[in-house]
């Protein structure tokens, strides 16, 4: 099993939201809580996801762009 833990301050924009920098914490811990407990293949640069890929770079540029990813 996977623990997750988290910090008020550093992760979360108030009580109840996630900032960005707790938003990449939780998804790492989602997605390794879905390879431990399902067999999921991994789908990245599968020509047929392709989309999903443009997507997450799109994202990463706009991260980027705004200064979120310090």
């Amino acid at each position: 099993m996977i623990t997750w833990i988290w910090t008020l301050r550093p992760d979360f924009n108030d009580p109840s939201h996630l900032n960005y920098s707790g938003s990449c914490k939780f998804t790492r811990y989602l997605g390794q809580e879905i390879l431990y407990r399902f067999d999921a293949p991994d789908r990245r640069r599968d020509e047929r996801y392709e989309s999903w890929d443009r997507h997450a770079e799109n994202v990463r540029n706009d991260v980027r762009e705004l200064g979120c990813d310090q």
